[in-house]
């Protein structure tokens, strides 16, 4: 079940399309008791207002919901406490925020109330100058993020060349089949939320899986890009929907509209998408040498229950070229590899496309793969670096406010915003 107390996430994420926003999906305004939007200026406080609060609710045992920014993983853009159906949200550039109900459900704390404007006079040129010179930077980002993208897809559009889809599509009808078994279609349909688990980040790629997938069953889902792993992802998720069942969507840093992870609470149960840019703090979603089950439809002579029931925690895996019944198996993928997730002793099963790919094809085009690889690499790091110089230019810009701000009046605030908050 959901029941960790602390989810870490982002709503927001640096795409080749740009800053991508999922903000209206933090708390939509139709579930929302409260969203209070703050504004002011960098360094007023912002994050450290909500953290203060997410904090001290969370010591009182409601569950909290941490929304990290993209552009500095360590400032929060927002928290939301589920029990009480509230969110704060940090309103300004880049993911301006403004009341779409005003007072019925938003409201704005502005923290610019609280410094001394006068104070900026000798600051402005200064300030005008480096706000142009974030801008600049993050559009020279943008650009790498771009470059990078479009050969990446160079390199989807090898593996998908070589790729058996229909028996992929065989392995997908029978994961569909595992998870809802005889489940019919509901008259209503299952509520969507969309969200980021990961970020291209000024420290690089950062994740926040193990507060995330935290469910009883994971499918983790091994796949080259192009293989098809989120086709998978978009059909359970369809399913899913058809059937009544709310979802979390967590899509790619760097696509932000290729689906990537997702969350069916309901069934208690999470699939991800595991490759070597996916790694969090001792958790491995990526492991070369690892054995896992896992589903397939290769060719077997042992019984599998995937479709004979609805219980979505059954073991679904089939023995691929075996005899053996005993509910495990060898999983199959490229060099005999796997993929293991070590995430809060959940059941797992691994969903590997690797073995669907053909051989022939990809040694055809193996320096061009490899060449795309390391270029796609080194364009990436570029942009993490020029990502982390936008995040320096806009500490100088904080060192301009926060020599200006009454921040005892803006503990003040917070601190009767929290009583509101708690009902205390």
């Amino acid at each position: 079940m959901l029941n960790n107390k602390a989810r870490h996430m982002f709503p927001g994420g640096n795409t080749y399309k740009g800053f991508y926003s999922y903000y209206d999906y933090i708390l939509p305004q139709e579930k929302a008791n409260k969203i209070i939007i703050l504004k002011g200026g960098p360094g007023v406080g912002k994050s450290t207002f909500m953290r203060h609060i997410a904090e001290d609710m969370l010591l009182k045992g409601f569950s909290i919901e941490f929304m990290h920014c993209s552009s500095d993983p360590d400032s929060l853009d927002g928290i939301v406490i589920p029990e009480k159906s509230i969110a704060m949200m940090d309103g300004t550039s880049p993911h301006i925020v403004d009341p779409k109900n005003p007072g019925a459900v938003d409201e704005i704390i502005n923290l610019g109330n609280f410094w001394n404007e006068d104070s900026f006079l000798k600051d402005k040129d200064k300030i005008l100058l480096t706000n142009k010179e974030i801008k600049k930077t993050f559009a020279r980002a943008y650009r790498y993020i771009q470059a990078a993208f479009s050969i990446y897809e160079d390199n989807v559009a090898v593996y998908n060349s070589a790729m058996d889809h229909g028996k992929a599509n065989a392995l997908i009808a029978k994961t569909i089949g595992c998870i809802f078994g005889n489940t019919d279609v509901s008259n209503s349909e299952g509520k969507k939320r969309h969200l980021f688990a990961s970020a291209i980040t000024p420290k690089g790629l950062v994740n926040y899986f193990p507060s995330l997938f935290t469910t009883k069953k994971v499918f983790v889902i091994n796949g080259k890009p192009g293989t098809g792993t989120e086709r998978l992802l978009e059909r359970v998720r369809l399913a899913a929907t058809e059937r009544g069942f709310y979802t979390e969507s967590f899509y790619c840093a760097l696509n932000p509209d290729k689906l990537e992870h997702l969350i069916i609470p309901d069934l208690d149960t999470s699939l991800i998408t595991s490759n070597k840019y996916h790694n969090a703090n001792g958790y491995s979603y990526y492991n070369e040498n690892s054995d896992s089950s896992c589903i397939s439809n290769s060719n077997s002579n042992s019984n599998s229950n995937s479709n004979s029931n609805s219980n979505s925690n059954s073991n679904c895996n089939s023995n691929n070229n075996s005899n053996n019944n005993n509910g495990n198996s060898n999983s199959i993928s490229e060099n005999n590899s796997s993929v293991n997730y070590n995430g809060n002793g959940a059941n797992n099963e691994t969903i590997d496309f690797n073995v669907y790919l053909n051989k022939s094809v990809l040694d055809k085009y193996l320096e061009i793969i490899n060449f795309n690889k390391n270029e796609f690499e080194k364009l990436l790091e570029k942009a993490i670096q020029t990502i982390n110089q936008a995040k320096k230019y806009h500490d100088v810009l904080e060192s301009y406010y926060v020599p200006n701000m009454n921040y005892a009046e803006v503990t003040k605030c917070r601190d009767a915003t929290l009583a509101r908050v708690s009902g205390t």
